[in-house]
This record gives C-alpha cells, structure tokens and sequence, in this order.
C-alpha cells in the first residue's frame, strides 16, 4: 500500500498537467514560511509534499509559479520607485534643512549607481548565455 501512495501521480497527460492538489500544494508553498505549513493547508501529509517537491514536474511548475510572484513584486516596487524618486528629489530641491538634502542626494546617487550597475550585470549576463547557447549549438 505504501508503494502505491510512492507512485502517486502528481501530473497527467504530457507532464505538465498537474493535479488539483498539487496545484494548491504550490499556492500554499508561496504563502506558508515552512513545507509542513503548506501541506497542511493543503489537506496531505508533509512526506507526501516532499516527494512531490523531489518530481522534476512538480519543481518546474513551482519555480514558474515562484518567479512569476518575484516578477509581480518587482513590478510593484519599479511603480513605487518612481514617486519615491520623485520624493527625494523633492527633499534635495527643497529640504528644510541642509542635512536633510545631503541625505536624499546621497540616496538618489547610491540608487541610481546600483540600478545603473545591476543592468550592466543584466546585460553581460544576457551576452554570456548568448555566447553559451551558441557554443552548445555547435
């Protein structure tokens, strides 16, 4: 009996299809901080998430899911980013106080210095995958 629950199919069809349960085992993984807390709310057993977290399957529907709740964060902030931006711009042009300004400049420049380097890092990364594509190609 127990080797049949081992078996347990989480994805039908081509492998993608993923069932019900295993649907809601991955909503409840982005919301819950541990495995257990998220099988629970699920309705399985701790060991059962944890083999379907071991299927290839399973681990590539969550990763899409996980990135896709990192992209939507992301996108929340880069909003965010632009009237805080604007705030501090704001406090440089018309702070009350010299430390005050001091302080926004600091923050806009350190801000813009990181955004400025983490694209030119994007941007190298992108050229390195290219070059790694194009040599598996060969």
């Amino acid at each position: 009996m127990g080797a049949h629950r081992t078996s347990q199919k989480i994805a039908a069809g081509h492998g993608e299809r993923m069932s019900r349960k295993a649907e809601q085992l991955i909503s409840n993984l982005l919301i819950h901080s541990t495995i257990a807390a998220a099988a629970k709310a699920t309705g399985i057993t701790a060991l059962t998430a944890g083999r379907w977290l071991a299927e290839p399957a399973f681990q590539r529907r969550y990763e899409r899911a996980r990135a896709e709740v990192l992209r939507g964060a992301t996108n929340a902030l880069r909003a965010a980013a632009t009237a805080a931006v604007r705030a501090l711009l704001e406090v440089c042009e018309r702070g009350r106080n010299e430390q005050a300004r001091v302080s926004a400049a600091r923050t806009v420049l350190e801000m813009g210095f990181r955004a400025a380097e983490i694209e030119d890092l994007a941007e190298r990364i992108e050229r390195l995958e290219g070059n790694t594509d194009s040599m598996e190609a060969l």
